[in-house]
């Protein structure tokens, strides 16, 4: 299992290694009081090779949504982006496969569709 169990188990065998990101409270003063995350997070899988750098977006004071994100899955050898990252955290994320997106579409990742894949294909 991996060194936090808010993730689940970590891919194969391998540990992942996290950064969380920054909670900031709005509303102390005046309106409602609201928590939401802000900043960067990454996640890093050294048995695999991959990076996900993550932002937590926070809302803007004139405009914009709560608990959005975005980011991106790079291959750590090489720096090639694989996925991009897009949607909320509290809902839906989106995965977007930048090899296959113009190609085939959308296809979403799992970490088994990784470990599983022959060395050098794509997903």
């Amino acid at each position: 299992m991996g060194m936090t169990d808010n993730l689940g188990p970590a891919p194969l065998t391998g540990y992942s290694f996290v950064t969380q990101p920054n909670m900031y409270a709005r509303g102390i003063l005046f309106g409602k009081m609201k928590y939401e995350l802000g900043d960067h997070s990454s996640i890093r899988c050294p048995e695999l090779g991959l990076v996900a750098d993550l932002e937590f977006k926070t809302k803007g004071y004139f405009g914009g949504t709560y608990n959005a994100i975005g980011g991106s899955i790079k291959n750590e050898k090489t720096g090639e982006t694989l996925f991009e990252l897009s949607g909320m955290w509290s809902g839906e994320m989106i995965a977007r496969n930048i090899r296959v997106w113009e190609i085939m579409g959308y296809r979403g990742f799992s970490a088994d569709s990784w470990a599983d894949r022959e060395e050098g294909s794509p997903l």
